[in-house]
């Protein structure tokens, strides 16, 4: 804003009428007051409100402020009298006393400095400053406070009192006002309103700026030329006080804009981003509000501008380019038939770079689907447009061959019939190889009898070609082999009693046969004989599987005293043969003795109920052979010693 202010030209001590506008709105910016004066200037409407930072003590609003200064010539009271024309509320406020007029803006403008105030609804107001001193500044603010146009005219009302003070209104300098606010780079303009033709300038300012010229020029300002300039004149000798004005100069923004990416003519319209400081404007071919149209502009380069203003009105801008482009134009293979399984290789062309939908970023890709797909590629030219286009592969599905049985076995010595369906072509083939195929081979049926467990597979073909193969496993189950024990083999008929032990190899079931025609289906048994003689015993076993095997043996039972000695015992804890016992028929004292292969001595006992749990210590002792010797005494009290091996196994 421009401030226009009254001219006090030099006064001697006459009484003048000086008509004034009032565009002293800053403190800083006050104009001097001579006692000697009637001021009337035209009062702000709608012009802001006090700077703040100052105690307005008993003035709740400060609207459209004037601000003045007065210094004291003469000791006394200084009563200060104002009024409006039309009449309409004004108040004032009044501090001092200072030594200067601008030093205590606005901070040293506090209640204790308060002379006087008021904020009336009146008119008219009176100032009273009840003891000025010679070479004391009073600084005065005016308002309109019913923001309404009036002129305010003050004046000292006392001059007429005796021993009243009065103001200097000796040579004062006429008000300045600059071109401010500016932007760094703009020119500065310092201009004197009504100078006085007769005076000489002297200013000072920022940066120990001076001059001697009446109104001021400086071009291209930075920040460093802000601030406050001061100016006094000299007539004939004599030097004003110093009037000031206020030079603001806010900086330039400092603007960029990042470069754009280019596009592609087919994308919809998109914001422009990039230019710093955020909130300026974007401005060019195909913008409209900030928003890019690259259908509207078609292929091309075009310049975009981004302009920015600060607050104060700062403005600067700059420019990048932006380039549109057209979409490739995609060439790809034709759509195809494969078999499941099968790979086929698809290529595309037309572009800088490949993105297909199968994750691949090559020209060409090689697929193998399970079942027909669609395979899209997006082809990108250098600059990234792109356009995408799609091959389509059919996939015809395998036949679907079966072999039934799914799970053929056979025991050893049998044959099988394979039966393979789903195809119109049947070729065999097996591993190991089985001559039993022959020229069965291209049958859909085949009879083997291989002589291990094998795998056949079969490739059936349909009617386009397409393969499918399948393999299933013949196991050929191992017979189980038949063996038992008898104990004891011979046994007394006085007590012809045989415990029998099933020692078969994969055996699961078993059918025992002895020739008194007795029949058992248990592995292990005990059978009483009625009578002496020799018997013969048959076992059949079968596993699970359900492949068999025979044997046979023989027991004696003899009409005489004998003792039983098995040659074997599994100490395994199956409560099955666990205990190395020694029985008689008629023996009434056994001692028994187990020794190790070197003769010592592991076990002994008297005890015809105890036998030998295969430890020693309560230490198993390893499986092996182990020598024995029994002493017993028969029925009739005959001594024998017997010596033999018994055989351990776990």
């Amino acid at each position: 804003m421009r401030k226009t202010a009254l001219i006090l030209p030099l006064l001697l001590l006459l009484f003048f009428h000086f008509s004034l506008r009032a565009q002293n709105n800053l403190c800083q910016n006050s104009l001097p007051f001579c006692t000697d004066t009637v001021y009337n200037f035209p009062a702000g409407v709608n012009a802001g409100t006090a700077q703040s930072g100052a105690a307005y003590t008993c003035l709740g609003t400060q609207p459209n402020p004037a601000w003045y200064y007065m210094e004291v010539l003469n000791n006394g009271p200084i009563d200060i009298y104002m009024s409006s024309t039309p009449q309409v509320d004004i108040d004032f406020s009044c501090w001092g006393p200072f030594t200067n007029q601008t030093s205590p803006c606005v901070a040293q403008l506090t209640s204790g400095n308060t002379v006087d105030c008021s904020y009336s609804t009146a008119w008219n107001e009176t100032c009273n400053i009840p003891n000025a001193q010679a070479g004391q500044i009073y600084i005065l603010l005016i308002c309109n406070y019913s923001n309404q146009p009036c002129n305010i005219n003050f004046h000292q009302s006392n001059t007429g009192n005796p021993n009243h003070g009065t103001t200097n209104c000796g040579i004062l300098a006429p008000p300045i006002e600059n071109n401010g606010p500016l932007c760094e780079g703009e020119t500065l303009e310092i201009t004197v309103t009504n100078p006085n033709p007769n005076a000489t300038y002297n200013w000072t300012g920022p940066n120990g700026f001076t001059s001697n010229l009446m109104d001021i020029t400086i071009p291209n300002v930075t920040t460093g030329d802000a601030g406050t300039y001061s100016m006094t004149i000299t007539v004939n000798g004599q030097t004003s006080p110093a009037v000031t004005t206020v030079v603001v100069v806010n900086p330039m923004p400092i603007v960029t804009l990042a470069p754009f990416q280019n596009v592609c003519g087919d994308i919809p319209d998109f914001a422009l981003t990039g230019g710093d400081p955020a909130g300026g404007t974007y401005s060019g071919q195909g913008v409209t509000s900030d928003m890019f149209s690259p259908s509207s502009v078609g292929p091309g380069t075009y310049t975009i501008q981004y302009a920015y203003s600060t607050p104060e009105g700062c403005a600067d801008s700059v420019t990048e380019t932006i380039s549109v482009a057209d979409n490739p134009q995609i060439i790809i293979s034709e759509d195809t038939t494969i078999c499941v399984n099968n790979s086929v290789s698809l290529t595309a062309s037309g572009g800088a770079s490949y993105i297909w939908s199968a994750f691949s970023t090559t020209q060409t890709i090689t697929v193998t689907p399970t079942s027909t797909t669609t395979y899209t590629v997006t082809v990108s030219n250098s600059i990234g447009c792109s356009s995408a286009d799609s091959v389509v592969v059919t996939v015809n599905q395998l036949p679907p061959v079966s072999i039934k049985p799914e799970n053929p076995a056979l025991c050893r010595g049998e044959s099988a019939s394979l039966v393979a369906g789903g195809g119109t072509n049947y070729l065999w083939t097996s591993s190991p190889s089985d001559p039993t195929i022959g020229s069965q081979n291209t049958s859909p049926i085949i009879m083997v009898s291989p002589n291990t467990s094998t795998t056949y597979t079969v490739v059936v073909s349909d009617a386009y070609g397409c393969e499918s193969s399948i393999s299933v496993p013949l196991t050929l189950h191992p017979n189980p082999i038949a063996d038992f024990q008898a104990d004891p083999k011979i046994a007394p008929i006085l007590e012809p009693i045989i415990n029998f032990f099933d020692n078969s190899t994969g055996a699961t079931s078993w059918h025992w046969y002895i020739e008194d025609n007795t029949h058992y289906y248990v592995p292990v048994f005990t059978h009483t004989f009625t009578d002496t003689g020799y018997y013969e015993i048959a076992l059949t076993v079968s596993n699970q599987y359900g492949c068999m095997d025979s044997t046979f043996g023989s027991i004696y039972i003899q009409p005489m005293f004998t003792i039983y000695i098995p040659n074997t015992f599994s100490p395994n804890e199956d409560l099955k043969n666990d205990m190395f016992y020694i029985y008689g028929d008629g023996v009434t004292e056994i001692e028994l003795r187990i020794f190790d292969r070197w003769g010592k001595l592991l076990f002994f006992t008297d005890d015809v109920h105890m036998g030998w749990d295969g430890k020693v210590n309560n230490n198993k002792v390893p499986e092996g052979v182990y020598p024995y010797r029994v002493v017993y005494r028969d029925g009739h009290s005959k001594r024998h010693i017997l010596d033999g091996t018994v055989t351990l196994i776990r």
